[in-house]
């Protein structure tokens, strides 16, 4: 049986990963390619070149990179990538979580007493079901999917089995999985822990049969919940009747603000949790049961502590770049619901892609069913194998046998309803009554932001998950409900694996029962499917969706039939197979476990491998220029940037051609296009130094310079836009991309809808010079060629004449009370005198506003006002002043400033805390200046001026790390003479 489960996942492997591990590709879908492939280089790079990976110049201005929990620069895997090329570093990463996923859930189950077979059918279910597998795209989440068993394992051998040592284990797993870029997954880790320490401590345990259930208590239990069901769904429709009219009125500065106790509702929260917490502190300690959930609970906040001060060099520096980003912004909107799974693709876990696929060529008929077109794919498919679901079902269960058993099925049923998202809410279920939407408003819009511009309720508030982030503090930070989809697998797997063993011990009605339920209901709907396959091809191909197409063409009605007539058929082998190895496993068991691990192996193979994608290698090598960087340093070569310069790429968008038709190599297409485009990150392979680019989180200052908003068509505007005067059109700050040395913008070639944030270039246009296409070439052009050109390039570059240099000398200033605070109001007047461009812009001038020319008097914030006596005499700087630009690193910056008099050199890279300053070798204040830039006060004659990055949060970190590894150690010493708690000695076990 061993060699077989290691054949049943060499074989996996090979059909999943064997074009990466044997044939040159290498994985780039999604934010595999342009997002994890070039951070993960410059984490590398940095390790290379001697330093650690502290601060990202590259985009933003500069941002922390170690901050960024993605960038996961401390975490051990990352060891993975010393000694071998990146490009296999990347390969290998990824290969090597699945495997520990595989790994860590054999040991799962293995330790609660699952047979071999039993373990081996988790594992791969886990490892190789969508859910998880599909991660690679995800890479962190992968990561914190791959430590979670192993940290329930750790979880139930502190708890239950009581062993010293398990302390440190979870500690280990919760700091790996904060390391590895996953805090979300550390939570909820956590919170199962907690969940599952009180269901067990004083002698209950879940799955333990140690009480008879009685038939009064479950009546009881069921009544209640139809109660608290009722009460709920009235409190939520209520709540979305009344609650919209204590919104406040909308301003300039805010369109539709959030309700007035939002910004204090993160704080509030923690005060029940405390009453709560004394309240049951002063109950529980009068009791045996209570005093043992005390301990098991004390336990885990210990060894979540030492979880923190293992990860604390990492954690402390992320936590200070969350605290001053939008999602600690005293706003409280953050989008919370995005990527919610809808509730009829939970039948994707008994019929493999029977919605089809939405890559490569679009055969998804998704977008026909409601909420129509607003669908977002976190994961293209739930399905972690037939034999898996059908035995997870059966062995479904919060009693009997081992007390992993009822911890599975509590994450399992967790894991689903969270990971619905909006849909379990029930203002999404009454806005489908025309009365009801009346009075509660309709469904949410697409596109909509965490606050509804009708001032409505969200469809999902009153949800699973918006209770999670409203009641659980801290967790309204997170975002994606289908990741909980991921949490769910791990017990889904797990359930399967007992599932097994109970029909190898001759309970087989349970398994029966679920596969011919599940096959007799495959088999109606495939008949009536069948019956009605040209009907099903006609109402595809009406639905509102059907003609707009997407990255991978239109939708193909004939190619959705087959993928439902495929799901169905694959769907009907698998549970007609069950049946037979139901028959089978009580009387054959070893035959039996070997034929259920090939047909599990044969079903994810068949099913899930089309869902790892990869690229050829070369398309992603840094040596290969992209064309757009070849057309800039052409335009450099002419007339070259005096210092270094920022590009911004416009976020998104894509060569309307693609709408027009499928291609199955549309992944290779579509990856050389944004590679070629410099769609962020990809140019950090290259160097390149982005303005603005949008990730996790950015800093929430630097988002007013670039944020767009929403103006009226003037007639000169509209004749260069050719366009209608009066139309509303999206506008960026051009100003902001200005101050910011952008010397080049890469935009569309044609906008065709200027009020659309990723294709509205308009305020781009003025003050640039076309730089390609070429405008003599693109005149001579043909019809047929510009179309050409328009359909598969769809990109132009556009020099910026107005660019302000990285670094320049005023002498006046306006001097300002530091803001503290994330709050927008506070910012809004400042940052919009800092933007407004004045007379003669053509699409945003204010006369009521100031104008102020930036590059002679910039915005001061100085925590000592005394800093600039003597350093400001006024007037514009002259001709023989200047700035130099000497040396640009990561962590180092070293300016060389020519003043003829004192003044301010503004430096337009990001003011952030942990940057320290010389001048001639002197410590020197920095001075925030024009909101986000450093400033410094320097006199007269030429000086040297270096920025260093020395952060305190890393420094104490890593003396928290210090201190949590000492510690760490000392416990596992300990326990090697005291195993279990409580216990007097050495033990075996």
């Amino acid at each position: 049986m061993p060699l077989l489960g290691l054949a049943c996942l060499a074989a996996l492997c090979l059909v999943c990963f064997g074009d990466a591990m044997f044939r040159g590709g290498q994985f780039a879908y999604r934010d595999a390619g342009h997002f994890y492939y070039p951070l993960n280089k410059v984490v590398q790079d940095e390790w290379a070149a001697g330093r650690v990976p502290l601060w990202n110049p590259w985009e933003n201005g500069g941002m922390p990179l170690l901050g960024q929990a993605t960038s996961a620069a401390l975490y051990p895997g990352k060891l993975l990538f010393v000694g071998v090329p990146y490009e296999w570093g990347a390969r290998i990463y990824i290969i090597a979580h699945v495997l520990l996923a595989v790994g860590a859930m054999f040991a799962l189950m293995r330790h609660w007493g699952v047979s071999r077979a039993g373990a081996a059918l988790s594992s791969l279910g886990f490892g190789f079901g969508v859910p998880v597998l599909f991660q690679y795209c995800n890479i962190i989440f992968l990561v914190g999917a791959a430590w979670m068993p192993l940290g329930l394992l750790a979880a139930d051998r502190l708890v239950r089995l009581r062993r010293r040592r398990a302390v440190v284990e979870l500690a280990a797993v919760l700091a790996m999985q904060t390391l590895g870029g996953d805090p979300q997954a550390t939570y909820v880790t956590g919170l199962i822990a907690a969940g599952y320490a009180m269901a067990i401590a004083g002698g209950r345990r879940p799955g333990g049969e140690d009480r008879p259930r009685r038939g009064r208590r479950r009546g009881l239990v069921a009544l209640a919940a139809v109660a608290g069901l009722s009460a709920w769904i009235a409190a939520t429709i209520a709540a979305g009747i009344w609650l919209p009219d204590l919104r406040p009125e909308p301003t300039q500065t805010r369109p539709m603000p959030v309700f007035p106790w939002t910004p204090y509702a993160s704080k509030a929260v923690l005060v029940p949790w405390a009453i709560g917490a004394v309240v049951l502190l002063a109950a529980w300690r009068k009791s045996p049961r209570g005093k043992a959930r005390l301990g098991a609970l004390a336990l885990l906040i210990g060894s979540a502590v030492l979880a923190g001060l293992l990860a604390a060099a990492q954690l402390l520096p992320s936590v200070e770049f969350n605290g001053m980003t939008g999602r600690a912004s005293q706003e409280g909107a953050h989008e919370i619901y995005a990527f919610s799974v809808e509730p009829y693709r939970l039948a994707e876990f008994f019929w493999p892609n029977v919605f089809g696929v939405a890559f490569g060529v679009e055969s998804t008929w998704l977008y026909a069913l409601p909420p129509f077109g607003s669908q977002k794919i976190w994961i293209p498919s739930l399905y972690v194998g037939g034999p898996v679901i059908v035995l997870a079902i059966a062995g479904f269960g919060f009693r009997g046998g081992s007390p992993g058993r009822g911890m599975l099925a509590g994450v399992a049923l967790l894991g689903v309803l969270a990971g619905l998202g909006t849909y379990t809410s029930p203002l999404w279920y009454a806005r489908f009554s025309p009365e009801l939407a009346d009075r509660l408003g309709p469904h949410d819009p697409a596109m909509t932001g965490p606050v509804r511009l009708d001032g409505e309720l969200r469809d999902g508030d009153g949800s699973v998950y918006w209770l999670l982030a409203a009641g659980l503090p801290g967790f309204g930070a997170f975002r994606y409900p289908a990741k909980f989809l991921t949490f769910a697998a791990v017990g889904i797997a797990g359930l399967a694996g007992f599932g097994w063993d109970r029909l190898v011990a001759g309970r087989r009605r349970p398994v029966v029962a679920t596969a011919a339920t599940i096959l007799a209901l495959t088999v109606a709907v495939g008949v009536a499917f069948a019956a009605n396959a040209d009907r099903f091809v006609s109402w595809v191909a009406s639905s509102p969706m059907a003609e707009q197409g997407g990255t991978f063409g239109p939708i193909q009605p004939e190619g959705a039939r087959d993928e439902a007539s495929r799901a169905l058929g694959h769907a009907s082998v698998m549970m007609a197979a069950m049946l037979v190895l139901a028959a089978m496993a009580p009387r054959r068991p070893r035959l039996a476990s070997a034929l259920v691990l090939v047909a599990l192996t044969a079903d994810l193979a068949v099913a899930n491998g089309r869902f790892v994608m990869t690229v050829p290698q070369e398309l992603l090598d840094e040596n290969a220029t992209p064309r757009v960087l070849e057309v800039i340093a052409q335009a450099e070569e002419e007339e070259p940037a005096d210092g270094p310069y920022r590009i911004h790429r416009m976020p998104v968008w894509s060569p309307p051609g693609w709408m027009l038709s499928g291609d199955p190599g549309r992944v290779q297409e579509l990856v050389r296009w944004e590679r070629g485009t410099l769609q962020p990150k990809y140019g950090l392979l290259s160097g390149v130094e982005y303005t603005h680019t949008e990730g996790t989180a950015e800093l929430y200052d630097i988002m007013f310079f670039f944020a767009p908003f929403q103006r009226r068509l003037r007639a000169e505007a509209a004749r260069l836009l050719n366009a209608t005067p009066g139309q509303e059109i999206v506008v960026f700050p051009r100003r902001g991309f200005d101050l910011w040395n952008t010397r080049y913008f890469v935009v569309p070639l044609v906008s065709g809808d200027w009020n659309n944030e990723f294709r509205s270039y308009a305020s781009f246009l003025p003050d640039t010079s076309p730089i390609d296409p070429d405008p003599d070439a693109l005149a001579a052009m043909s019809d047929e060629e510009k179309r050409r050109l328009y359909l598969e390039e769809d990109v132009q570059v556009l020099r910026n004449e107005a660019a302000f240099p990285r670094a320049w000398v005023v002498h006046k200033v306006r001097a300002l009370d530091p803001i503290e605070g994330l709050d927008r109001d506070a910012r809004a007047a400042r940052n919009i005198e800092l933007l407004h461009p004045g007379p003669g812009d053509l699409f945003w001038d204010d006369p009521s506003l100031p104008v102020y020319d930036l590059r002679q008097i910039a915005w001061v914030e100085p925590d000592d006002p005394t800093v600039l006596n003597g350093y400001v005499p006024g007037g514009p700087p002259s001709a023989e002043e200047r700035v130099e630009v000497v040396s640009h690193e990561p962590t180092r910056v070293v300016l060389r400033a020519t003043l003829n008099r004192p003044g301010v050199v503004v430096l337009a890279d990001v003011y952030y805390p942990g940057w320290r300053l010389t001048i001639d070798g002197e410590p020197a204040p920095i001075i925030r200046t024009n909101r986000m830039m450093r400033g410094a006060a320097v006199k007269a004659g030429t000086h040297e001026l270096v920025y260093t990055y020395e952060p305190d949060s890393f420094r104490i970190g890593c003396l928290g790390s210090a201190a949590g590894l000492a510690l760490a150690v000392g416990l596992l010493g300990w326990s090697a003479l005291r195993p279990r708690i409580g216990g007097a000695g050495p033990e075996g076990g």
